[in-house]
């Protein structure tokens, strides 16, 4: 049986990179540790290559040492490797929604900072735009 490990770059989506279960025994891995390895090479290469910052790529790192509740990744090849990583990513939409959930944020104040963030130039697509409002719609007070 082969081992398969969908690689995260956009480069490589669709790809499937397969390992002979032959070749995890013989280097004594299993095949989560070794998907492990692989991911966090790779987010060395996206960092060499300059498609993700050094700082995102050791936030990565540093998250898949000490298992955070949260890692907190907007950009999304990064975002990508912390998932297949196995770590809890949340954005700054997600955050921004668990403070309303959690009453720390109005409504109407986390709508505010949607808008600032994208009068600041933050790229957010307009369908994660809709999904925010529409949960923040939903939210509790």
């Amino acid at each position: 049986m082969d081992t398969v490990i969908q690689p995260p770059a956009s480069e490589v989506e669709g790809v499937t990179v397969r390992f002979p279960q032959a070749l995890l025994v013989a280097s004594r891995e299993d095949a989560q540790q070794f998907q492990q390895r692989v991911m966090i090479q790779t987010l060395g290469l996206l960092c060499e290559q300059g498609k993700i910052s050094s700082g995102l790529g050791a936030q990565v790192l540093l998250a898949q040492e000490i298992r955070p509740d949260w890692v907190i990744i907007d950009e999304r090849l990064a975002r990508r490797v912390a998932q297949a990583l196995g770590l809890p990513v949340k954005g700054a939409l997600g955050i921004l929604l668990a403070a309303v959930w959690a009453g720390l944020l109005t409504r109407q104040s986390a709508l505010d900072a949607l808008e600032q963030l994208l009068l600041a130039g933050i790229r957010i697509s307009p369908r994660w735009q809709h999904w925010f409002r529409t949960e923040v719609g939903k939210a509790q007070l």
